[in-house]
């Protein structure tokens, strides 16, 4: 016999902490109902963001890339899909955008010539 115990609600506990960070984003892997189940688990874990996608079908998991969107309480926003490297590298935009919503400058690449 299997017994299953329930453990604690980490993102839940994390936004309803006293030392609560200033920002508690969550992720959500969903198979059905997407839009209903990221507003839904936003709302009940007490986050600021949630990053959902959809994996019915077994879609997301070993693949390179993936189509998320960002669930916050002024809405949300749909990102296209993109590599996993590169969402996390939108994710950490969108992050610091939060802290600091002056634009950074993009960095100038320049090669040096040999």
């Amino acid at each position: 016999e299997l017994r299953l115990r329930e453990t604690a609600d980490i993102l839940a506990t994390v936004s309803r902490h006293k030392k609560r960070p200033a920002l508690v984003i969550g992720f959500a892997a969903e198979t059905e109902n997407l839009g209903a189940n990221a507003r839904a688990k936003l709302k009940n874990k007490g986050c600021d963001w949630l990053l959902a996608n959809d994996v019915g079908d077994g879609r997301v998991f070993g693949e390179d890339d993936t189509a998320l969107i960002l669930y916050t309480a002024a809405g949300e926003e749909s990102w296209p899909r993109l590599s996993k490297h590169a969402s996390a590298v939108k994710l950490t935009e969108k992050i610091a955008g939060h802290f600091n919503p002056v634009p950074f400058p993009k960095p100038k690449h320049q090669r040096k010539n040999a």
